[in-house]
């Protein structure tokens, strides 16, 4: 793997730790994040009120040539499976990539089971209903979010703008939900760095205080015009702010990272096209 595609990924991720982090923000039973979780199986965790793990999702990026097929995907969702945490949280595997033929089928599978049909998934893993492998894979997911890095970090912005109190002028708070982002996406990268998994723990007053927002805040108080007037003031906006987030204990230098102009290049894995499998 390429340093170019080594800080693609990275970037990507963070930028949905990002994203995640805000979350934490709009669910009252959640209260906190960790990053860099256990074991490679899992990137971001989403921990409730009481510190248990509710929600875990693993991160990976794909080259446009290149789609996830059934192998592949089976690799990584068995890996979260053997967790102990697997039995009573859920999973997403997240990712960029475009999902050949046989991937869609196990996709496919699992939006089955979510909703009651199991037969299929036993199937798929060739085990019996009371494997810890099938009850685990009962509550996973796989989702597509081919955004690129410096849209997700915009959509995080319009969130984090609808939190923020009314700003003089939409240009103050287009400019106040942009520096609060990227003291997130900066403090993520700290965060992920700590050899210390209780050190990766991010709560909702570390992420509020850094996007300068109430930690505890329901939907109905949040500012409707606020929002509006930022989405407005982004829509007419054609260039905007560039994020250089300083990354503790890297070898490769992280590029700045545009909301509107990020290119999107280089294959992360170098495995074969999917053969319609």
């Amino acid at each position: 793997m390429s340093g170019v595609d080594t800080v693609r990924g990275i970037a990507y991720q963070q930028a949905q730790g990002v994203l995640q982090a805000v979350g934490v923000l709009e669910d009252p039973d959640l209260g906190g994040l960790r990053v860099e979780g256990t074991d490679d199986a899992v990137d971001i965790e989403l921990l409730g009120r009481d510190g248990t793990l509710r929600h875990a999702i693993q991160v990976k990026v794909r080259a446009t040539d290149y789609t996830w097929g059934e192998s592949a995907l089976l690799t990584v969702l068995k890996r979260w499976a053997v967790l102990p945490s697997a039995a009573h949280a859920s999973f997403e595997f997240l990712t960029d990539g475009r999902l050949g033929p046989s991937g869609q089928r196990v996709q496919q599978v699992l939006t089955s089971a979510a909703e009651g049909d199991t037969d299929a998934l036993a199937r798929l893993l060739g085990v019996g209903m009371d494997d810890p492998v099938y009850i685990a894979l009962g509550k996973a997911t796989i989702r597509q979010d081919p955004s690129n890095t410096g849209a997700l970090l915009a959509r995080a912005e319009r969130q984090v703008a609808a939190m923020l109190p009314s700003a003089r002028t939409d240009e103050d708070l287009r400019e106040q939900a942009t520096k609060a982002v990227d003291r997130l996406f900066r403090a993520l990268f700290d965060f992920t760095s700590n050899p210390e998994p209780h050190h990766r723990e991010m709560d909702r007053q570390i992420i509020a205080a850094l996007l300068g927002v109430p930690a505890e805040q329901s939907p109905a108080h949040r500012w409707a015009t606020a929002r509006a007037s930022y989405l407005e003031a982004a829509t007419h906006s054609v260039v905007q702010d560039a994020i250089v987030p300083s990354v503790a204990d890297m070898q490769v230098q992280v590029p700045s990272l545009s909301r509107q102009h990020e290119r999107r290049e280089g294959a992360v894995f170098n495995l074969p096209v999917e053969d319609g499998a």
